[in-house]
């Protein structure tokens, strides 16, 4: 498949996003358009799947095969008062395979370009962000950790030093590979995941659905990212389209709870 037939079908498939999300505006449309949206989804990995010549992949049907049957168990034995949390636990995956594809590509041997390099330490970080903060979110709401917020002295000052610390990592993983870079790596792993605790352990249950939006959010823009790091256009758009409605989701639930978003 070459580049110009990726890319038109890449286009329908995310026209075919939009418009299920479309559907899912109105009530009796709704679970037409989020069959429409995962039909498409599924589309998506197939053609990828096509277009790198690894359709004949038995490993890779065994991952999806797994991957399939994981998530039909969890949805049919979910509780729908209980969908909050299975929701923050899917995007915290989502955030994890985001980090997972930016990790394969810091470690190919292939030599990224910088910009690719660049692109896959930010969305290390971020997914690993992401997954530890869906995680501490799903178990408060499950009632596995303390619903009530666990405030640490100079909070504040700790989250902010890991994010110094977590966006220096990623300079440096960025700008000067030859210097530290397994231990830069590790560094983007550890900030990545203790800044997404620190943030979300100090949120209260009551507010705990709009972390879970923004994490929604910010798993999107990981996998956009992601798709920068391997020049896929397709998981660019579908990333953008999941960050931004993310996004739209949070401020809303926020004016609803007369919350700020900061």
């Amino acid at each position: 498949m070459n580049a110009i037939t990726y890319n038109i079908i890449a286009g329908i498939l995310v026209a075919s996003v939009l418009f299920g999300l479309r559907l899912m505006n109105r009530v009796p449309t709704a679970v037409r358009g989020n069959l429409f949206c995962a039909s498409a989804m599924g589309l998506a990995i197939l053609v990828t799947m096509f277009k790198d010549g690894s359709l004949t992949s038995l490993s890779l049907w065994l991952a999806i095969a797994v991957g399939m049957s994981l998530g039909l168990t969890l949805s049919n034995k979910v509780k729908m008062i209980q969908m909050p949390q299975m929701v923050a636990f899917l995007h915290g995956i989502g955030g994890g395979a985001a980090a997972i594809v930016s990790f394969l590509v810091l470690t190919d041997t292939g030599a990224p370009s910088a910009f690719e390099r660049g692109s896959a330490c930010l969305a290390l970080a971020m997914g690993m962000t992401t997954i530890a903060g869906s995680f501490v979110a799903a178990g408060k709401l499950h009632q596995i950790l303390p619903q009530k917020p666990i405030i640490l002295p100079d909070h504040t000052k700790i989250i902010l030093s890991i994010l110094g610390l977590m966006g220096f990592s990623v300079l440096m993983g960025t700008a000067f590979p030859q210097f530290l870079f397994g231990f830069f790596i590790f560094l983007m792993f550890v900030t990545g995941t203790a800044f997404g605790i620190g943030f979300t352990i100090r949120v209260g249950g009551a507010d705990m659905p709009i972390t879970i939006s923004l994490l929604n959010s910010m798993g999107g823009v990981c996998a956009a990212i992601a798709g920068f790091a391997v020049n896929d256009p397709l998981l660019v758009a579908i990333g953008g389209i999941i960050g931004s409605s993310g996004y739209l989701l949070t401020r809303i639930m926020c004016r609803a709870m007369n919350r700020k978003l900061l």
